[in-house]
């Protein structure tokens, strides 16, 4: 399970550098593929499309414009290496950073997911200040924080969403 939540770990950290990249280029989307694959590649039991079938996937708050999408497909290296899919987006809004946490919080747990206690291991890069993880089942939420301050943006709070699956217990 140290070794899974590593490897999702090292994935989690390359996604945002990634995300800004793609974002900074004007295109908006974020498409990214480790080797060819397709809607019908799942690693832990999730395409991206499974993933992006999921109302968390896009779940943001009322108040926000979504200005980036992460829309990554599991891959399958030949050497024995899997990455799952992400799904979600980036969005900025006017509200406070309480109050995009407060929906999270409430909308998440009223639907089942639980906090998870990492948040201080999944932050990714110097653009993120701030990083919650919830779980359910064989899925996590995260949910970050950008720096505004390093952000060409006019909006008050700049967040990330992403949705991944984990690998199962005992695949270890």
């Amino acid at each position: 399970m140290v070794k899974n939540a590593f490897i999702g770990i090292v994935a989690l950290l390359l996604l945002p550098v990634a995300t800004v990249a793609a974002l900074s280029a004007g295109t908006g989307v974020l498409k990214g593929t480790l080797e060819t694959a397709t809607d019908a590649t799942r690693v832990y039991g999730y395409s991206l499309a499974d993933l992006e079938a999921l109302p968390e996937a896009s779940l943001s708050v009322p108040a926000s414009t979504r200005i980036g999408t992460i829309a990554i497909e599991a891959s399958r290296f030949t050497t024995g290496g899997e990455y799952p899919a992400l799904a979600g987006g980036t969005y900025g809004t006017h509200l406070e950073r309480r109050d995009v946490r407060q929906f999270y919080d409430d909308q998440l747990e009223a639907n089942g997911w639980e906090p998870m206690t990492l948040t201080d291991l999944y932050r990714a890069n110097f653009r993120e200040t701030a990083a919650l993880t919830w779980s359910k089942g064989d899925l996590v939420m995260r949910l970050s924080f950008l720096d505004t301050d390093q952000l060409a943006t006019t909006y008050r709070t700049v967040y990330r969403t992403q949705l991944q699956p984990i690998e199962p217990a005992g695949n270890a």
